[in-house]
């Protein structure tokens, strides 16, 4: 080998090492910067979160002293809709979430001083309507937060109160604030609450089978509003999870589908329970089976985005899009899931298992996470249960995976 030679392959190997050196420092620094960002903008949330939150319960208090169009009303509603509109340029969309006796604004926990009322009363007065969040969409103008308040203190309708509730929001003229369920929300550390069941060590099966009834009703509400181009928002689909990992997901009644309205949300909850139940299998943690919970729940949310929509013009009518094909519906869903706004763990996990959850795991190569591996077999397997995919039985499924496994 000559000197010359020598000397290239030397200039090579440094130039590698610069470039690998380079590449490392770059990492760290998009690393900094999203846990700086991250950071930066959970203060925030936190500080416009507090606020909001008590003037929203001062609000809520007033009327129940003075009429809306009192001058009383003038500047706290200011406040509200300046503070709300902070937050939804910040966020995109704007998720208040009363847990108990705390709260949350957009997975950020709202920290109250122990005497402070507004956490605690603020969740007294939505679940008088069995109302556990609200979530703003968009900015809001005085007429919305007066149309909020005004249905808020209204009495709770005796059979449908949250619907009475989103019927009167609309009818105001407020149909980007939308209200939901409560729920309870455990907290990591927190050890689980089993539901009440008949026996020892038996889970009531109405009860499991209410909670899949009600899980297919937020997976469709999910797609529906990420078509209608609102953000996602995770939190409801996590009490859904809790829910089932708290019960135990082999509990009878769970693996019922007799409430679910659609093929697409039976799918999902299916993904869902098998996902969970490898999860448990492997020995993933509580808190890792929530995330991994909520992954399979968002998975197939890339077919709620729209191609080839044209928007409408001055003199012209718009036209509806069409959801993406199968081989590019797992790009459109990690992108509908990145206008979430921050970098957390649970997040990225989703994103990561929404985009790999058909990649094939080919030992050397890059391979899917590990949630995206879980939801590959997750969802290989109830495809192959279903009438469609021929109908096999979850022996016949296992038996034609095998050789695939890796």
């Amino acid at each position: 080998m000559s000197d010359e030679t020598k000397s290239a392959e030397l200039d090579s190997v440094g130039h590698d090492d610069e470039i690998v050196a380079s590449q490392e420092q770059l990492g760290q620094a998009l690393d900094k910067a999203r846990a700086g960002d991250d950071r930066a903008l959970a203060v925030a949330v936190r500080e416009d979160g507090e606020q909001f939150v008590r003037v929203l319960f001062g609000l809520f208090r007033m009327i129940r002293l003075h009429d809306l169009e009192n001058e009383a009303f003038a500047k706290p509603i200011l406040e509200c809709v300046e503070v709300l509109n902070r937050l939804v340029t910040l966020l995109g969309s704007v998720n208040v979430v009363s847990v108990e006796d705390q709260v949350y604004v957009n997975d950020v926990r709202i920290r109250f001083d122990e005497r402070a009322e507004a956490g605690r009363g603020l969740g007294r007065e939505v679940r008088r309507h069995r109302v556990g969040g609200i979530t703003f969409h968009s900015e809001c103008d005085d007429e919305n937060i007066k149309c909020l308040v005004h249905a808020f203190a209204r009495d709770p309708d005796e059979d449908m109160p949250r619907t009475v509730i989103q019927k009167y929001l609309a009818d105001g003229g407020a149909d980007h604030i939308e209200v939901f369920g409560v729920f309870r929300f455990r907290v990591t550390g927190e050890e689980a609450v089993m539901p009440m069941g008949r026996g020892e060590d038996r889970v009531d099966e109405t009860q499991m089978s209410d909670v899949i009834d009600r899980g297919s009703d937020l997976v469709t509400d999910t797609m529906d509003n990420l078509a209608s181009d609102r953000l996602p928002n995770p939190l409801p689909l996590r009490r859904i999870v809790t829910e089932i990992v708290d019960g135990g997901v082999g509990a009878e009644g769970l693996w019922d589908e007799s409430g679910i309205d659609g093929p697409h949300a039976a799918h999902v909850m299916r993904v869902c329970r098998v996902a969970l139940l490898i999860g448990g299998a492997v020995g993933l943690s509580a808190e890792a089976l929530q995330d991994l919970g909520v992954a399979a729940l968002f998975h197939d949310v890339g077919y709620a985005a729209r191609e080839g929509s044209i928007k409408a013009g001055p003199d012209t009518e718009g036209e509806l899009g069409y959801a993406p094909p199968f081989e590019r519906h797992g790009a459109a869903g990690a992108r509908l899931l990145l206008r979430q706004k921050g970098f957390h763990q649970a997040k990225i996990l989703r994103i990561l298992a929404t985009l790999e959850h058909h990649m094939d795991y080919d030992p050397g190569d890059d391979n899917p996470s590990l949630f995206g591996r879980i939801l590959r077999i997750a969802e290989d397997f109830d495809n192959l249960i279903r009438g469609r995919a021929g109908g096999f039985t979850p022996i016949e499924a296992i038996g034609r995976m095998i050789p695939w496994s890796g």
